[in-house]
């Protein structure tokens, strides 16, 4: 995928896609196209190949309030995504309950992390 922001070519790689990279380019309203060579995200000399830090750089780069809108926020994100590396999904979805998002009333990079997981365990449809 050729993502353009400001004259800036981010590539990622689909031959291993991260649905989250994807959601969060549309959510921020970016437009990219497909490439299937390549490392997951190159920017410049950058090359990131884990998807979780991808989605990070990313929220950094367009919509920095997505790793969290206060201290509070983006502690408890952090908090979410160890979790969510170290424990079963139905752990991180107990967080959840029955809010619309893990962290807030808006969505977080860990919501976008974990609707990746969901994705690949079967879980919901994209």
């Amino acid at each position: 995928m050729e993502i353009l922001y400001k004259d800036l070519p981010i590539s990622v790689n689909l031959t291993n896609p991260s649905e989250s990279i994807k959601q969060l380019m549309l959510f921020a309203g970016q437009q990219y196209t497909e490439s299937s060579e390549g490392p997951l995200m190159q920017d410049g000399a950058l090359n990131l190949n884990d998807s979780k830090s991808a989605t990070r750089y990313l929220c950094r780069k367009f919509m920095p309030k997505l790793l969290g809108r206060s201290p509070a926020e983006l502690g408890l994100a952090e908090m979410i995504s160890v979790v969510h590396d170290t424990r079963p999904l139905s752990e991180v979805m107990e967080l959840l309950g029955t809010k619309d998002f893990l962290c807030g009333k808006e969505p977080t990079f860990i919501d976008f992390c974990v609707y990746d997981s969901l994705i690949k365990a079967g879980l919901t449809e994209y």
